[in-house]
C-alpha cells in the first residue's frame, strides 16, 4: 500500500531542491548527497512505523567494532535520537522521525542528520567517546 503523504512530501521536496520533476511513490526511496555523505529517506511505514520517515547513512569506517558500536549507542551527545546498525553487513547511522509536513521542515531534518553521522564519523575515526 502506498503512503500518498510520504509519496507527496518526497515529490514536493525534490521538486523544491531540484526545480524538476522526479515522480516517487510509496514503494521508493530517495538517496540524498550532502557533501561525501550519502542519506536514503525511506517510508516508515514499509517496515510498520506508520507516520515516519528512515534516515540512513553508511558509516564507513572499518574501526567501528560491536563494543565501539554499543558505547556509542549509549551516548546520546554522539548519536543524538539515532542509533548505530548493522544491515547486510554493513554498519549504518539510522533516526526514524515524524513524517514532517513540509519539505522545507525535511530539509532541516536532513542538514542535521547529516551533521550528526559527520560527527559520529570522527568520532570513530578518532575512537573517542565522551
Amino acid at each position: 500500500m502506498k503512503n500518498r503523504k510520504f509519496s507527496l512530501l518526497i515529490n514536493e521536496f525534490v521538486h523544491l531542491n531540484q526545480s524538476s520533476e522526479l515522480k516517487i511513490d510509496g514503494n521508493n526511496v530517495l538517496v540524498c548527497h550532502y557533501g561525501e555523505r550519502q542519506i536514503v529517506i525511506e517510508d516508515g511505514s514499509r517496515v510498520g512505523l506508520e507516520g515516519q520517515l528512515i534516515l540512513l547513512s553508511e558509516l564507513e569506517n572499518k574501526n567501528l567494532t560491536p563494543e565501539m558500536a554499543v558505547k556509542l549507542n549509549a551516548d546520546f551527545h554522539v548519536t543524538a535520537n539515532g542509533y548505530i546498525g548493522r544491515i547486510s553487513d554493513k554498519d549504518y547511522y539510522i533516526r526514524n522521525l515524524l513524517l514532517p509536513e513540509h519539505p522545507q521542515k525535511l530539509q532541516q531534518l536532513l542538514s542535521q542528520f547529516a551533521a550528526q553521522a559527520d560527527l559520529l564519523h570522527i568520532e570513530i575515526k578518532s575512537h573517542v567517546v565522551d
